[in-house]
């Protein structure tokens, strides 16, 4: 999933699921960081689940669901194993259509807490959620998904047919937001797809961080957790 970068902040009002390799230290360095009052008058929360999961919003408003590492199916120590996004009610149905056959994946339907959820594969222990839920707004500003296909000409061969409108065309890439069931023609959903091939030049690569933790925005975190390590002997 890639965040906004347009210069404003915004909410992302799904969840964001996330694997990490020690739940304990995540919410020791986050209480550091609340003691030292980085999150005063934020919407920032943490909130146990369970001893292996935990829900935290965010000072940003936006909620990551998190799991200690070998609770949940995945292949990693830390990693982000699903997105979930919050979808209009009667639409769940049309959104497995558009993936089974449009984008040539597996998608599922299921009932969870007596909502309806779609769940569709991306990759290895990878999923994409979609939430049956009453929303005033589904704008999902520029946040959008980077997913790799491996018949690339002809996924968007078959988004042409439904009338997709590319907004970027290049270098085995490529953008397009609206979901529409290939048997009705019916608008589903509006979320930003970056589509790319298995041969663009980003495709596998070494899992590293982008930016260096102990300059901004992540300062603060870098100084908690270094902290943490040296006090507690925690990595």
């Amino acid at each position: 999933m890639h965040l906004p970068s347009d210069g404003e902040t915004h909410r992302f009002d799904g969840v964001i699921g996330l694997v990490v390799p020690d739940l304990a230290f995540v919410k020791a360095r986050l209480m550091m960081l609340k003691d030292k009052k980085k999150f005063k008058n934020t919407p920032y929360r943490y909130k146990e689940l369970n001893k292996k999961s935990a829900l935290i919003t965010s000072p940003f408003g936006s909620n990551f669901r998190l799991h200690q590492a070998g609770s949940i199916p995945f292949n990693k120590p830390i990693g982000m194993p699903y997105v979930e996004f919050m979808i209009p009610p009667g639409k769940a149905k049309g959104i497995v259509n558009f993936y089974k056959k449009v984008m040539d994946t597996p998608a599922r339907l299921r009932k969870t807490g007596g909502q309806t959820l779609v769940e569709v594969v991306m990759g290895p222990y990878q999923h994409c959620r979609f939430l049956e839920k009453e929303f005033d707004s589904y704008d999902l500003f520029s946040f959008h998904i980077s997913i790799y296909v491996t018949h690339y000409d002809d996924t968007c061969a078959r988004l042409s047919d439904l009338g997709a409108e590319f907004s970027t065309l290049r270098d085995h890439l490529v953008f397009w937001d609206k979901m529409v069931d290939p048997d009705s023609g019916e608008h589903l959903f509006t979320l930003t797809h970056e589509t790319r091939s298995i041969y663009h030049p980003d495709f596998m690569p070494p899992y590293t961080n982008r930016w260096p933790m102990d300059h901004d925005p992540f300062a603060h975190q870098a100084y908690a957790a270094n902290y943490l390590m040296k006090n507690l002997g925690r990595t």
